[in-house]
C-alpha cells in the first residue's frame, strides 16, 4: 500500500506539472492573437457581405441597359398613331391594322422566356447586340412593307421586333448585378425609363411626321407610314454602336446576396405553400389585366381623336403621348402619389363626352398602383424573378 501510495502519489505529480510565469504569458499571447485573428475574418465577412449588398455597376452600363428599356417601350408604341393609315394603304382593314399593334406585345412576351433562356447562358454584350441586330432587321421590314405590297410584310416585321425586344434583359441585368440593397431604387430607374419609353414612342411618331411633311418627300420608301421604321433603325444602329464602346461586361461571379434567402417562419395554420402561391398569382392577374386595359384604352384614344374629332396624325400623336404620361407616370412615383396621379388622370379624361370611362380609367390607374405595392410585398423573395418574368409576359 505504501508503495502504491509513492507511486500514485508521483503520478500525479508528474501530471500536474507546475506552469512558470513566462509559459502562461505566452499562452495568453497565443489565444488573445487567435481570437483577434478570427475576429478580423469575421470583420472582413461582413464588410464583404456589405459592400455585396451595396454593389452597383458602372454607371454608363447601368444607363445604357436602362436606354434599352427606353428604346423597347418606344418601338412597341411608335406605330399606333399610323397604324391605320398604313394597313389602308397596304389593302388591309381594321383587322390588320389591330394585329399591327398587338403581335409585337405577343411576340415580345414568347421572346421574354427565350431572352431569359439564352442570357443565363451567355454574356450580356453578345446577347444585347444581337438582339439589336434583329430589332433593326425588322424596322428596315417594316419601312420597305409598302415597296413590297404585300400587307403581310409589317406583321412579320412587328413579329421579329418584339421577339427581339428583349424586355427581360434590364430586370435580369439588374437582379445580378446591383446589390439588394439598392435594388429597389434602381428598379425605380427602370420603371421609370419604360414610362418616359411609352410616352416618347407617340412623340416620336409626331416628330418624323412633322419632318416628313416639312421635306415634302412621298414615296414608296420614305413617307408617313415609313418614316417610324426607318426612325427606330437610325436609334438602335446609335444604340449599338455607343453599347458596343461603353458597355462593361459585369463579372462572372455577381457581386450580389443570393436571392435564395430563408422565408420567414409561417405562423401556425398557414403552410409556406400558400405564402408562395398567393403573391405570384396577385402580381401576374393584376399585371396582366392593367395591361390589356391600358393598351385598350391607347388605341382607342388615338382612333377617337382621328376618325371621331379629325385630327391629324401629329396631333393624335401628341394627344396619345400626353395621355399615356399621365396614366403610366404613377408607376415611376409609386404608391405615395396615388391620390395626386389619380386626380391628375381624372383632369386628362375629363369631359371628352366618354361617360363614365373617366372615372372608370382613373380608378382602374390607382388600384393597380396599389396592387403592385401589394403584390410586390407578397411575393416570396425566393420567388421574386420568375415572378417578374410572368409578370411581364402579362404586362
Amino acid at each position: 500500500m505504501a508503495i502504491g501510495s509513492e507511486a500514485m502519489a508521483l503520478a500525479i505529480g508528474s501530471e500536474f506539472t507546475p506552469v512558470t510565469a513566462s509559459e502562461e504569458a505566452a499562452h495568453q499571447a497565443s489565444s488573445s492573437e487567435s481570437n483577434g485573428a478570427a475576429a478580423a475574418e469575421t470583420s472582413l465577412e461582413d464588410t464583404k457581405e456589405v459592400d455585396d449588398a451595396m454593389s452597383m455597376p458602372p454607371k454608363l452600363s447601368l444607363c445604357l441597359i436602362l436606354c434599352m428599356a427606353f428604346l423597347t417601350c418606344a418601338n412597341l408604341v411608335i406605330v399606333i398613331p399610323t397604324a391605320t393609315g398604313y394597313a389602308q394603304v397596304l389593302g388591309g382593314n381594321s383587322t390588320l391594322s389591330g394585329l399591327l399593334i398587338g403581335v409585337t406585345p405577343i411576340l415580345a412576351s414568347f421572346g421574354v422566356f427565350g431572352t431569359y433562356w439564352v442570357v443565363k447562358r451567355s454574356s450580356f454584350s453578345t446577347v444585347i447586340q444581337c438582339l439589336n441586330f434583329g430589332v433593326v432587321c425588322g424596322n428596315i421590314l417594316y419601312a420597305l412593307a409598302e415597296l413590297t405590297g404585300w400587307p403581310f410584310t409589317i406583321l412579320f416585321a412587328r413579329s421579329l421586333i418584339g421577339f427581339c425586344g428583349g424586355l427581360v434583359i434590364p430586370p435580369f441585368y439588374i437582379t445580378q448585378v446591383v446589390g439588394i440593397k439598392r435594388r429597389s431604387e434602381v428598379m425605380f430607374y427602370f420603371s421609370a425609363a419604360n414610362v418616359l419609353g411609352m410616352a416618347a414612342g407617340p412623340l416620336f411618331a409626331w416628330l418624323v411626321e412633322e419632318v416628313v411633311h416639312r421635306l415634302q418627300i412621298e414615296n414608296l420608301v420614305w413617307n408617313t407610314f415609313t418614316a417610324p421604321g426607318w426612325f427606330m433603325a437610325a436609334m438602335y444602329l446609335i444604340y449599338m454602336l455607343l453599347f458596343g464602346l461603353l458597355f462593361q461586361e459585369p463579372p462572372a461571379t455577381p457581386a450580389m446576396i443570393s436571392t435564395e434567402a430563408k422565408e420567414p417562419e409561417s405562423r401556425p395554420g398557414t403552410g409556406p405553400r400558400h405564402t408562395s402561391l398567393v403573391g405570384p398569382i396577385v402580381c401576374i392577374w393584376v399585371t396582366t389585366v392593367a395591361g390589356i386595359l391600358n393598351t385598350c384604352c391607347e388605341v382607342y384614344a388615338v382612333k377617337m381623336a382621328q376618325d371621331y374629332w379629325g385630327w391629324t396624325i401629329a396631333n393624335s400623336a401628341l394627344f396619345l403621348s400626353a395621355i399615356v404620361f399621365c396614366w403610366r407616370g404613377q408607376l415611376a412615383h409609386g404608391p405615395l402619389d396615388l391620390q395626386s396621379t389619380g386626380w391628375g388622370q381624372c383632369c386628362v379624361l375629363l369631359d371628352y363626352g366618354l361617360g363614365s370611362l373617366a372615372e372608370q380609367v382613373a380608378q382602374h390607374q390607382r388600384r393597380k398602383v396599389l396592387c403592385h405595392a401589394a403584390g410586390y410585398k407578397l411575393v416570396p423573395l425566393k420567388r421574386k424573378q420568375r415572378t417578374s418574368l410572368w409578370a411581364m409576359t402579362g404586362t
